[in-house]
């Protein structure tokens, strides 16, 4: 994530710059053209052009000078500020980041870019580097990847695609557990990053599993109904 940030800051610095040149060179231009003009126009002397050139010259270079000192203070001024909002809230979304109690990844044309503890732990990981870089296709069952692919592939695309789902995840040990998914997308530096949280719902299936079988299994007439009757 600091290299986003520091991406960022190299992009906004760079912006700064091109400005400031692009100012230098358009004042430049006008006093060069503008003023020579003048000169040659209302003064016919040549000993007297030439000290009123020599005169411009250095106006223009105590000008400039000052006008680049402004605006390069002023364009450090305002990338440092960026640079800090920047930082603070990297420093906030990691906070919340690494201390969630679910499983939250991020990743970018289907391919982990980085993950928090409770994902790594959730698939049975101990390092970032296990997974960072690698496909979120391989954390799925088998049989269940077609599915996904599908799904990966078009939200890439722009379509749309659920953002809720259950499926079935694949850790490193080879064991599979029940999976609730909630996928949302969002823009960073004109790349589009996929956010997930994760949660194992092995214990919730299980239940509802065992419930659903009393329930078909029960001796004596029973029915499901809303609260409303």
């Amino acid at each position: 994530m600091y290299e986003k940030i520091n991406s960022s800051f190299k992009f906004l610095s760079s912006t700064k710059a091109f400005r400031i040149v692009s100012i230098y060179l358009a004042l430049s231009l006008f006093w060069i053209f503008s003023t020579d003009k003048l000169v040659f126009n209302f003064i016919s002397d040549a000993e007297t052009q030439h000290l009123v050139s020599s005169i411009k010259v250095w106006f223009f270079v105590i000008a400039t000078t000052l006008l680049l000192y402004y605006l390069i203070r002023r364009a450090l001024r305002e990338a440092a500020t960026a640079k800090q909002k920047l930082i603070e809230s990297e420093i906030k979304f990691r906070s919340v980041f690494e201390n969630s109690v679910d499983a939250i990844g991020v990743s970018q044309e289907g391919i982990h870019v980085f993950v928090n503890h409770t994902y790594l732990t959730l698939f049975g990981y101990s390092h970032i580097d296990e997974l960072v870089g690698k496909p979120i296709i391989d954390l799925i069952t088998p049989g269940k990847r077609e599915y996904i692919l599908d799904i990966v592939t078009r939200r890439a695309k722009g379509e749309v695609v659920p953002s809720t789902y259950e499926t079935v995840g694949f850790r490193k040990d080879g064991s599979e557990f029940d999976m609730d998914v909630n996928v949302s997308s969002y823009h960073l530096n004109f790349d589009n990053y996929t956010l997930v949280i994760l949660r194992d719902i092995t214990e919730r299936k299980k239940a509802e599993d065992f419930n659903r079988l009393l329930f078909n299994a029960s001796p004596i007439g029973l029915a499901l109904c809303r609260m409303d009757g």
